[in-house]
């Protein structure tokens, strides 16, 4: 027996405003790429994205973002600025910034295969504090850092 199928029509007036919806097209990883030597920003801006995830950005040739690239010493202390190597990761928020997308934020790794840093911290506290400070960093101005209000994140990796 065949499935009768129904339609539906929706009418819309365009001349009349009811509310507002809510963009949904985000996008992973860019608009850098290849160390820099790719900029796609007038692609994005185009293309009016609203949010860009932050995962597998090295998988771009970008060396940022993951926490073993911010935080490349794990043994250093999480207080202090020289602790940390956040260039890249400037230099990518900036120009995700300068389009006007938001950012999700991926506190956590990329892919590896096999696993190198996806692995458990060895200190969850210090661990909490390196987060932390790399929120403190891009949101209040830490070490130099940025008021880019980021207010999307994760925590997470590729192997779990």
């Amino acid at each position: 027996m065949q499935k009768e199928s129904k339609v539906c029509r929706i009418k819309v007036d365009f001349g009349k405003k009811i509310g507002f919806i809510k963009p949904l097209h985000g996008i992973n990883c860019g608009p850098l790429s290849e160390k820099g030597s790719v900029d796609l920003s007038s692609y994005y801006s185009d293309l009016n994205v609203p949010y860009i995830r932050l995962h597998d950005v090295p998988e771009v040739g970008i060396p940022a973002i993951d926490i073993h690239l911010v935080f490349p010493d794990f043994d250093a202390d999480p207080n202090m600025p020289e602790s940390y190597d956040f260039a890249w990761t400037d230099r990518y928020l900036e120009t995700i910034n300068k389009i006007g997308a938001g950012v999700i934020y991926q506190l956590g790794y990329s892919y590896e295969d096999p696993p190198v840093h996806n692995v458990p911290p060895k200190d969850y506290e210090k661990w909490e504090s390196i987060y932390v400070h790399i929120v403190k960093h891009c949101n209040d101005g830490w070490a130099d850092g940025h008021h880019y209000n980021i207010r999307y994140g994760r925590y997470g990796t590729n192997q779990t």
